[in-house]
């Protein structure tokens, strides 16, 4: 007779084949130890727990029957005798007072010090411009279009005749042309 079992992130199932109708849970573990050369349960604890049903074998002495699918894990020790982690410790009294400290607690303070910029000191190189703007003199960050405001798009391969100059980066729909002035396209391109 035999079982398929396999780690709960492979994909196919492996046999263990046994003498008996029934094997328990603590000879599949010990099996599973030899065959895939995991070593000593020093360091880890073996969980076993059906494949249809999900449901954990807790007891070493169950008995799990013949042609039955079961996934294993490894989990460590440490977190076997911890057990499960709770948030509030059972002993302690919890009052009103600190549930509604806890709850009104304003998230915003705890980062308000990433969320601030810190400000550049640099001296500016001489080549530097604006990448949103196009104009020399002020960092990115302090660009007079503003920080809502889209970089504006270069001209590349819109024809000059299919452009008009506009005075400046603040028109709508500008454009940074090639020879270092503004133009948007043009409504009317002159067809009849």
């Amino acid at each position: 007779m035999s079982i398929f079992y396999k780690l709960k992130s492979e994909k196919e199932f492996k046999r263990l084949n046994f003498g008996d109708f029934f094997i328990s849970v603590e000879d599949v573990k010990r099996e599973i130890l030899i065959k895939n050369r995991l070593g000593k349960l020093n360091d880890f604890y073996i969980q076993l727990m059906d494949a249809d049903t999900n449901k954990v074998y807790a007891d070493d002495k169950m008995l799990i029957s013949s042609n039955s699918s079961v996934l294993y894990g490894r989990i460590p020790v440490a977190v076997k005798k911890q057990g499960p982690k709770t948030l509030i410790d059972k002993n302690a009294t919890v009052t009103t007072d600190k549930i509604d400290a806890i709850i009104n607690r304003n998230p915003t303070n705890n980062n308000s010090k990433k969320n601030q910029t810190a400000p550049i000191n640099r001296m500016m190189p001489a080549n530097y411009v604006c990448r949103k703007c196009y104009i020399p003199g002020h960092w990115i960050n302090d660009c007079p279009l503003g920080k809502d405001r889209m970089p504006i798009k270069k001209s590349s391969g819109i024809p000059r005749t299919f452009m008009e100059t506009v005075n400046g980066p603040e028109v709508e729909g500008a454009m940074y042309m090639s020879n270092g002035t503004y133009g948007r396209r043009r409504n009317n391109f002159g067809h009849v």
